[in-house]
C-alpha cells in the first residue's frame, strides 16, 4: 500500500476523501509497517521512531468485550 484516502465520519458521503502517503517500510519480524505517514495538503505527519514488534502477543487482547466499543 502506498496510499490511503478516506473520508471521516459526519463528512457527506459525496466529500472529497483526505489521504496520507504511506512511506519508509521496514520490516519487524515477519511483518513490515510504514513508520512515516504523510498526509496530503496538511503540515502533519505520524512518523514512529525507535519502533519494535513483539514476536508473542497475549490472545486476550484479541478477545472482545464491553470495553471493546
Amino acid at each position: 500500500m502506498h496510499k490511503w484516502e478516506y473520508i471521516l465520519q459526519g463528512q457527506k458521503p459525496d466529500a472529497e476523501p483526505s489521504g496520507s502517503w504511506w512511506r519508509e517500510w521496514q520490516t519487524f519480524g515477519n511483518i513490515k509497517l510504514a513508520i512515516n505517514k504523510e498526509f496530503e495538503g496538511r503540515p502533519v505527519r505520524i512518523y514512529f521512531e525507535n519502533l519494535i514488534a513483539s514476536t508473542e502477543a497475549d490472545k486476550e487482547i484479541f478477545q472482545l468485550t464491553s470495553k471493546t466499543f
